[in-house]
This record gives structure tokens, sequence and C-alpha cells, in this order.
């Protein structure tokens, strides 16, 4: 149901909100709201696990479910059987494993933290970025490499004339702190990758200052590092998020043709019971009588699983808007259609030139009524 996962996801951002309150704020409150957030969040684990079955664990979000349930059952093991076992074991003498016990709650306590990931999942353009950034990692572990090699080379030669005055005229003329900046190659490389984000400019500039001829070395070190290489990086995450995005549009389409196609059969199957005539029409009579068998309430259900039984015995009603107690088939199965979709931009799009069309033919309907009252005048 779309509401219960509203509130999921409304549940998921407001234990977000609150382990910043925790980090900030101590206060007794916070053990009975986390114990009711873990609460929920079980309850929605077991609910999900009970619909799903053994799929929760093999189909395409096998892996966010798995995430989902190590998450809870971390937080049960912390919240409740750690402090149940804490509590009994209070007072006696075991100050070393109660030591290690307490180092491991909050270990736990940390891995709460994962539940953030839940929040990329929910999102929708957080999970399409996350998806092209982990298939931008191929790539960008290149990139990185690059990266690496270069900073390791300018390292060294920074290293020994900076650092090491190799090349300098008087080494004591550069400011002591500008040369531990380049005292190692790993201290370098470090300073170096700041330099590149843009940070710690200051430290340089007396280096700059005495010897001029140092600004060339920087200025295509940057020019390599901060330009290049950033924008390759960047060019390779925005494509990998392109290309992910397509990918998840394709497999959108695939489960929109597969819940279409299991729509039509469902559809064709009840139709087929309740019109053996094959007049492609369906009463309202026959059409209470059909779902009032749990045999074709259930196939009606099949094909709508997130519409409610009320949704489904009213479906006739909405459709028989003309009040004439027969529904086409076509009609029906556009319909029933609608009633399976989620409230989406494309939803709305195909209801609004649906209303847009019948109008239409309303408007056609009363030009021809008016056309025959005049004539008949």
């Amino acid at each position: 149901q779309a509401w219960f996962q509203y509130l999921a996801s409304f549940v998921i951002i407001l234990s977000i909100f609150i382990m910043g309150l925790e980090t900030d704020i101590q206060s007794p409150l916070w053990a009975p709201i986390d114990n009711l957030l873990l609460a929920f969040f079980l309850f929605e684990l077991f609910v999900r696990f009970r619909r799903q079955g053994i799929q929760f664990f093999t189909d395409d979000g096998a892996i966010w479910n798995c995430l989902d349930f190590l998450i809870v059952v971390f937080g049960v093991f912390d919240q409740w059987i750690l402090n149940l076992w804490m509590s009994m074991v209070r007072g006696q003498q075991h100050s070393n494993e109660l030591g290690d016990i307490l180092l491991l709650i909050r270990m736990l306590r940390l891995l709460r933290i994962l539940r953030l990931l839940r929040l990329v999942k929910v999102v929708r353009p957080l999970y399409l970025l996350a998806l092209g950034v982990i298939e931008a990692m191929q790539s960008m572990f290149w990139v990185l490499v690059l990266t690496l090699v270069t900073l390791y080379t300018v390292a060294i030669l920074t290293t020994r004339v900076i650092g090491h005055g190799a090349m300098l005229d008087d080494p004591s003329s550069i400011p002591m702190e500008t040369r531990k900046l380049f005292g190692t190659v790993p201290t370098s490389m470090f300073n170096l990758f700041v330099l590149m984000n843009g940070e710690e400019w200051r430290k340089v500039e007396p280096i700059l200052s005495r010897y001029p001829g140092m600004k060339m070395l920087f200025v295509v070190f940057t020019i390599f590092s901060s330009w290049a290489l950033l924008s390759v990086m960047t060019g390779v995450v925005s494509d990998n998020m392109i290309s992910a995005k397509k990918t998840q549009n394709q497999k959108d389409e695939m489960v929109h043709g597969e819940r279409t196609a299991r729509i039509t059969r469902v559809l064709d199957d009840f139709f087929l019971a309740a019109d053996p005539a094959g007049t492609g029409r369906i009463t309202q009579e026959r059409y209470e009588m059909m779902v009032a068998m749990p045999f074709y309430l259930r196939k009606l259900q099949m094909g709508a699983p997130n519409a409610s039984m009320k949704d489904l015995r009213d479906l006739f009603s909405w459709l028989d808007s003309d009040s004439t107690g027969e529904v086409e088939k076509l009609e029906f199965v556009r319909g029933f259609s609608t009633l399976t979709e989620s409230l989406t931009g494309k939803a709305l799009l195909r209801l609004d030139a649906d209303i847009k069309h019948r109008f239409a033919d309303l408007q056609d309907s009363i030009r021809l009524a008016s056309t025959s009252l005049a004539g008949s005048r």
C-alpha cells in the first residue's frame, strides 16, 4: 500500500533526525523513542517478509532487503537483548567482560547510522545518483590511480626541492611551516591533495614569493589535477548517472509490461467466466456475483495487489458513469489498470487526456443535439 510506504519513509527520516538530536542532547526520553522506532521497523520487516516470502532475499532488491534485515537484527540485539543481559549481570564481578560488552554495544549503536542508506533507497533521485556512482566506480578507480601517480610524482619533486632544500640557494629563507608541508613524501602527497582542493595556499605563498619559478610548477599541477582530473571524474560520474537512469527506466518499462500482461490474463479469465456469451459487456449484477466469490475476488487481487477489497467492489459503480448497469470490457480493463497504477506524472497525464477526450465527445453530442433541435424547429 502506498500509504504504508509513505509512513515507513517518514519514520526513516524521523529516526535519522532523532539520531542527530541524540548525538548532541542527552535525555532519558531517547531510549523509549528508540524502542518505539525499532518496534515499527521490526513490524515493517515482518510485514514485508510475510508478503514476499523467500523472494525477500532473492528478488531484484535483495541487497537492500538484506541491509534492512541486518539493521533491524543489530538493533534488536543492541537495544533489547544486550540491555536485558546487562541488567541481569549488573553488580557481578566481570569488569573486563563488561568493558568488552560495553565497547561492542557502542559499536553496534553506531551501525544504526546505516538507516541513512534506507533513505537513499526511498528517495528515487538519490537512488539513481547512488546507482550512477556505483557504476562509475570502475572508471573512477583508474582516474584515482592516475591522480595518485600524479600526487606521488609531484610529491617526490617538492619534497626534494622544498622539504630538503636540494635546489634552493638559502633553505633557511623559507619559513619552517612551509618546509614542513613537504618534509616527507606522504606529507607532501597529503598537502598537495589539500592544495588540489584550493586550500592552504597561504602557507605556500612564501616560497612562491622567494622563488617565482616555482609558480609554473604549481600552475601545471593545478591545471592537471584540479581542472583535468576532477573534470574527467565528474564526466565519468555524469555519464554513468545517465546510463543508470536509462537502465532503470528500461526496468520500469519491463515491470510495467509484465504488470499489464498479468492484468490482461487476469481480466481475460474473469470475463470468460462473467461473460460466457462473449458480448464484451458485463452487468452490475453479474459483477457483484463474481466478486462475491472468493476465487474470483482473489484473481482480481492478483492483478491489483495494492487495491483494497472495497475498491474492487466499488470499481463497477465508478466505471458505470452513465448508470446503464453495464460496462464494456475495454472500459473495464482501462479502469482496472488505472486502479493499479501509482500516482505518477504519467498517470495524471493519461487521466487528463482521457478527461479531455470525454469532454470533446460530450461537446460533439451537445452540438449534434443542438443542430437536431434547430432543424426540428
